[in-house]
């Protein structure tokens, strides 16, 4: 199971819903509306050795979290 889960747009409550019905821990469950705020917090939690998957449809633009996460682990 993944450590944190990080959620966007307008169905992520449905998403976050179902990973609480998981078992997932509700603390590890992040949900904002902001791409930045993903990569802000991603990148203050980031260890080395840490397998980070980002995943979303184009038209959520899920590039801008792995490019500024790439772009702030330089």
């Amino acid at each position: 199971m993944a450590d944190r889960l990080y959620l966007c747009g307008p169905l992520a409550a449905h998403a976050a819903e179902a990973a609480r019905l998981a078992g997932m821990d509700a603390d590890a469950i992040i949900c904002t509306s902001q791409h930045d705020e993903i990569v802000v917090d991603m990148v203050a939690r980031a260890e080395a050795g840490d397998f980070i998957l980002v995943k979303g449809s184009r038209g959520m633009h899920m590039e801008m979290v792995s490019e500024g996460i790439r772009c702030a682990m330089k």
